[in-house]
């Protein structure tokens, strides 16, 4: 047993390699490898205790060498001490990969009555992938991004697609018919099939035909998450520090006019008032949002945080667009908060604790999806600001676009400077660059310390701005016609009937005899 533990252990870690980092890019098969040994070990066991304990270890490898970063952000962002805080960044094994729980459970169930149904298995996993609660989200088939733009099906299937495919292959290996040669070969015919036709016709940088170009400047401050508090807390000097640096990435070589100038989230360090820039904006709004709006003649995105005039003391992690007059366009509130960063998940209990968690912010949850727009030579812009992992949501981001479906591109304000120079920012980039193919829409990546960059609907990107490079990024980015994809419409239930239809069509034999078998 031991043995079979240190063998699960080394699995999880194999998994985490399909992630990329500063020093890789992600390695396709590790992931689905990973999972073979897990259930191939799992399958081995007829104890669902032991079933589950294969899992934790499993999952605990996973932890430690994929999300180590969560004990550096505990260690910056909750001041412990290192030991404490890894210590501590074990009880996450349980979360990091929540949805592998009920799957193994689900997993163990056919196993205990000898069923032999990978397809219609693989089709449970997919779904309790997606809507089981997650929290940094992960999906066996993200890996298939490694081979953009060569994915046609991600705008009509989504990332569920590529993950069915991954559990159907799992969940085969880990059965009896991986012995038929009639199965192997119908499932590597169907899988060269999938592969073609996302090859045939590879996705474009621009959706449709190009219909008009925007010129940006992102302005990465790498402020340190020390200044960063100091500066809220009061600290005047460090304030002005922060504040004109800002100022002097958006107005150098002003010559150059950007439309748009772009800061990240939480960049304004103060509270703001939404009402009172409204009522007086010349005497009310941040006077290095001012000064730039006056030297660059540009429009001005931030995050910040906003005041709530109805409840006392109640804030939001906010987007602000101020526009050149000087006036304030629009706000969007943060509508997905991150539990014990931003919130607890305590209810009516929270405002108890809210005293023993004194580094929580305790945002207020927006609730309106906000799209921003302004016009600049003779062409409008609209756009939409999901905030942090907001964007790592296919379903948050679906939903928000559908409110807004004339969205010509997407902003993704982010700071990633709580997690330290780990692999951190990788991931979340990585991650993010499934939406860009699933809705076919370029987004914007705009962070405190990196990785600042564009990812076109190709999942190619722009230049970037690496880790902690103080700097601004000048780019044009093209943008094309207005759609709705496939993904965007229908969402997950493509894939759904899609799967469910392939179940049955090879189960259907199967599955009949057993239910007259059991009806006998």
């Amino acid at each position: 047993m031991k043995l079979r533990l240190l063998i699960l252990f080394i699995a999880g870690a194999i998994h985490a390699l399909g992630y990329p980092s500063k020093y890789i890019e992600g390695i396709y098969f590790a992931p689905l490898l990973a999972f073979i040994i897990l259930f191939k070990q799992v399958s081995s066991q007829h104890s669902l205790k032991k079933k589950l304990l294969m899992t934790l270890v499993f999952c605990i490898g996973h932890n430690l060498c994929g999300y180590y970063w969560i004990g550096e952000t505990l260690h910056i962002f909750g001041e412990l001490p290192r030991i404490v805080s890894y210590t501590m960044s074990l009880v996450f094994s349980f979360f990091t990969m929540f949805h592998l729980w009920p799957i193994v459970g689900v997993f163990h169930y056919f196993q205990k009555r000898n069923w032999e149904f990978p397809l219609i298995l693989a089709l449970i996993a997919t779904v309790l992938e997606f809507y089981w609660p997650q929290q940094f989200v992960t999906y066996l088939g993200q890996n298939f991004l490694l081979f953009a733009p060569y994915l046609k099906l991600a705008p009509i299937f989504g990332i569920h697609i590529f993950s069915l495919i991954s559990y159907w292959i799992v969940f085969h290996i880990n059965s009896a018919q991986v012995k038929s040669t009639r199965m192997n070969i119908l499932l590597g015919s169907l899988f060269v099939v999938f592969m073609v036709l996302n090859i045939f016709s590879p996705l474009s940088k621009v959706s449709g035909d190009q219909q008009k170009q925007l010129k940006l400047r992102i302005v990465q401050a790498s402020i340190n998450s020390e200044d960063k508090v100091k500066s809220e807390q009061g600290d005047m000097n460090i304030y002005q520090q922060i504040v004109e640096r800002y100022y002097q990435l958006s107005v150098k070589d002003a010559e150059e006019k950007p439309e748009l100038i772009i800061w990240p989230e939480t960049a304004y360090p103060y509270l703001l008032s939404l009402e009172a820039m409204k009522a007086a904006p010349k005497r009310t709004m941040p006077s290095n949002v001012l000064r730039s709006l006056e030297k660059t003649g540009a429009h001005l995105l931030t995050g910040g945080y906003d005041k709530n005039s109805k409840v006392r003391g109640q804030e939001y992690n906010s987007a602000f667009l101020f526009s050149p007059d000087p006036s304030i366009n629009n706000v969007y509130h943060k509508r997905k908060l991150i539990p014990f960063g931003e919130t607890l998940p305590f209810g009516p209990l929270n405002p108890y604790l809210k005293s023993f968690a004194e580094n929580i912010a305790f945002f207020g949850e927006g609730e309106k999806w906000t799209q921003f727009e302004f016009s600049k030579a003779q062409n409008s812009f609209r756009f939409i600001t999901p905030i942090c992992y907001e964007i790592l949501s296919p379903s948050f981001m679906r939903e928000y676009l559908n409110e807004q479906p004339n969205t010509d591109f997407i902003v993704n304000l982010t700071n990633d400077s709580w997690y330290g120079d780990t692999s951190e920012p990788y991931q979340h980039l990585f991650l993010a660059k499934w939406r860009a193919l699933e809705f076919q829409k370029p987004i914007v990546r705009t962070t405190n310390n990196g990785v600042t960059s564009v990812i076109y609907p190709d999942g190619s990107e722009s230049d970037r701005l690496t880790f902690n490079q103080i700097d601004k990024l000048d780019t044009i980015m093209p943008l094309g016609e207005h759609q709705t994809t496939p993904y965007q419409k229908y969402g997950f239930l493509l894939t759904f009937i899609l799967g469910l239809f392939l179940a049955l069509a090879k189960n259907f034999r199967s599955v009949l005899a057993r239910v007259s078998y059991r009806s006998l």
